[in-house]
């Protein structure tokens, strides 16, 4: 009897979770459906991770070069 109860209870959640998407299929604006989405799904963000020792080095490396090249690209067109 509880196994029974349990499919129902899922069952019944899942068509309230799919009722909210058709509402939100309903909105005719763009940004107001975009906005009534947001609000069942937040959009998730994550952190950059911080530059290590390694990585650290490595963007230092990259400005350098990236200095050189563009110095020496000055020398032969002074407009570029």
């Amino acid at each position: 009897m509880k196994p029974t109860a349990v499919a129902i209870a899922l069952l019944a959640g899942c068509g309230l979770a799919h009722a909210d998407v058709l509402d939100c299929k309903a909105v005719p604006r763009a940004p107001d459906r975009l906005a009534c989405y947001d609000k069942l799904y937040p959009p998730v963000t994550l952190d950059k991770p911080k530059p290590t020792g390694a990585m650290t080095k490595l963007l230092d490396s990259a400005a350098e070069e990236e200095a050189k090249l563009k110095k020496s690209l000055q020398s032969i067109c002074s407009h570029c």
